[in-house]
């Protein structure tokens, strides 16, 4: 039996039985807010192969199931997850869906990838100039209190 292929960006919530070849682009650890040496989930970024991205939760008693055998830069394929409507888009994907893992979920490493990983999404614009002068840096704060710098850059259009 061939088990049909699902896409990330048709994830809803009234469905279960997801089948996702993705890669991991991205896990970390979430530390309990009263113990922060105690981590309360996994949070993963997946990818599928038409590029789209989704946010995934492990929690605490599912990453002592898989927290083994997921990596970072790694395919696997996917089956059976529980989807969660957030309420709000999050800033590491475009949807408000998360996947969340349960005792139903399996996870197999893919040994020979239908698709390669493409982790990185760079624009490029197109400038045709001439560095002309540069300002002094400037030391800026963010909304969040970060201290940054900021350079400005005269340019020449060359066309």
């Amino acid at each position: 039996m061939v088990l049909r292929e699902d896409y990330l960006v048709d994830v809803h919530p009234r469905y279960h039985e997801w089948n996702f070849n993705v890669y991991v682009i991205r896990m970390w650890e979430v530390p309990s807010k009263s113990n922060p040496k105690v981590m309360t989930h996994v949070e993963l970024i997946l990818q599928d192969s038409k590029g789209n991205r989704l946010h995934a939760v492990l929690n605490r008693s599912m990453f002592k199931r898989w927290g083994g055998v997921l990596a970072e830069f790694k395919m696997f394929n996917m089956r059976s997850f529980i989807v969660i409507e957030k309420g709000m888009k999050s800033r590491t994907t475009a949807t408000n869906y998360v996947l969340t893992f349960s005792n139903r979920t399996v996870v197999t490493p893919v040994v020979n990838p239908a698709f390669l990983l493409a982790a990185l999404r760079l624009r490029s614009i197109d400038v045709v100039a001439l560095a002309v002068s540069r300002g002094d840096p400037r030391d800026m704060q963010s909304k969040t209190g970060k201290d940054l710098k900021r350079l400005s850059i005269v340019v020449k259009d060359l066309e």
